[in-house]
């Protein structure tokens, strides 16, 4: 990459070195700055916004939409008599947008305003290069450590572009993405692309933390939140097929629940209840160490979610109780692999099937106490305890057992890594 480009800085093209060609780098840039646009206030403040399009009202069509933050355009300039001018492409082009009869929503929890352009009375269509995917699957873990670019319009009107690294995609707090930035000025609604598919996955605000640290919120929950206030006929067409895929899940739940309820687990120690009674979807399970293993006398916890579409996607199940096991995550979810505190690997969970049942799967999480897979691991010490000193391996099952899955704290809820200090 030519060192004369004053769009990254060195120093982090050292500290995190990303394979990526000249040319992907120009496409991408190319793309974005197609994308991006300077927005201009009647009180005027102006801010940056971009363009893209996602799946409305389902993934057979797309709308055309202007993106930015709440703190550019709030509710005060959404009114229908309103208008706004807008550049694009550093300056290439001008437009005066007037909100008139369009779909608008606006979010101060998400800091995000997303507005519908009409492209041909707007005269926009060329400039619509990124789309968004709305599918959450796509938000998991699986872009941890992943690239980004970022484009930028930072304390002068000449658009940069940046890279870095997603550090933590948080799918608790619903707003937080945290990234290793090539910059160190700040900008407003800048998109995010993750650069293996060039897809659009955030939105930029540039609130720092520290100097390496910028943080951006993910726009798959204002857009959801979006989508769904929007009464048109198609949209609750989606929706009601959205809700005949929920009652058959549930409808499963109730039957593999009602399943256990009738012929207990009760020769493999487990046994299951509902976190809340009007819940069918979140169960909680104990599961009773057994006599002949090193588990002996502990009691320990595992919460269960079950997803929408159960059973073409497999539920989650975690301990929650700490267990000192080579196939049990000992880490807390911003762990390199990805994977939450407490998750458990076995095929059954891994190769999931729709025909599995929850009585099967458990029965095998069962048996996981009796056996440990040194050859696929979370933490390589402990198959090497296994493979070379089982008798510290057995000790360490007793101890921690002992500490963590005894009656007063088993049910405790562990919030960061747990402590397996070895004394």
């Amino acid at each position: 990459m030519n060192s004369s480009r004053n769009t990254i800085i060195e120093k982090y093209l050292e500290d995190y070195p990303i394979p990526v060609t000249l040319r992907s780098t120009e496409t991408i840039v190319w793309q974005m700055k197609s994308s991006i646009c300077k927005i201009y206030l009647n009180n005027g403040n102006k801010g940056t916004g971009f363009f893209c399009k996602i799946p409305f009202p389902d993934y057979n069509h797309f709308k055309s939409f202007l993106i930015t933050n709440n703190h550019v355009i709030d509710e005060s300039q959404l009114k229908k008599e309103n208008s706004f001018d807008i550049t694009i492409n550093n300056d290439t082009i001008n437009k005066k947008i007037f909100i008139g009869e369009r779909m608008v929503y606006t979010s101060k929890l998400y800091d995000t305003t997303i507005i519908e352009i009409y492209e041909d009375k707007d005269n926009i269509q060329n400039f619509l290069q990124l789309d968004f995917d709305i599918n959450e699957n796509n938000f998991d873990n699986k872009y941890i450590n992943k690239s980004i670019y970022i484009l930028q319009y930072p304390n002068h009107d000449k658009a940069e572009v940046s890279y870095g690294i997603i550090k933590s995609v948080d799918l608790t707090k619903k707003y937080d993405i945290y990234h290793y930035c090539s910059t160190q000025q700040g900008s407003s609604g800048s998109p995010i692309l993750n650069t293996r598919t060039n897809k659009l996955i955030g939105i930029h605000k540039g609130a720092c933390n520290n100097f390496n640290f910028n943080k951006g919120t993910l726009l798959i929950y204002p857009f959801k939140e979006f989508i769904s206030k929007m009464k048109s006929k198609s949209f609750l067409i989606i929706n009601t097929s959205i809700k005949k895929e929920k009652i058959e899940a549930m409808k499963k739940i109730k039957e593999e629940y009602k399943l256990i309820l009738d012929n207990p687990l009760t020769n493999f120690g487990c046994s299951v209840g509902l976190k809340n009674p009007n819940n069918l979807f979140e169960w909680k399970c104990t599961i009773l160490g057994p006599k002949d293993t090193s588990y002996k006398g502990g009691i320990f916890i595992l919460d269960i979610k079950f997803p929408d579409n159960y059973p073409i996607k497999p539920p989650k199940i975690a301990f929650r109780t700490p267990i000192y096991h080579a196939n049990i995550n000992p880490r807390k979810p911003s762990s390199p692999n990805g994977e939450e505190l407490g998750h458990i690997c076995i095929p059954t969970l891994n190769l999931w099937k729709p025909e599995f049942t929850m009585r099967e799967l458990l029965i095998h999480i069962f048996g996981l106490l009796y056996m440990s897979n040194p050859d696929n691991p979370y933490a390589l010490n402990r198959a090497y305890e296994i493979k070379y000193n089982p008798k510290l391996y057995e000790e360490k099952m007793k101890y921690f057992t002992k500490k963590y899955a005894n009656p007063n704290v088993a049910d405790k809820k562990y919030n960061e890594s747990w402590d397996f200090s070895y004394p």
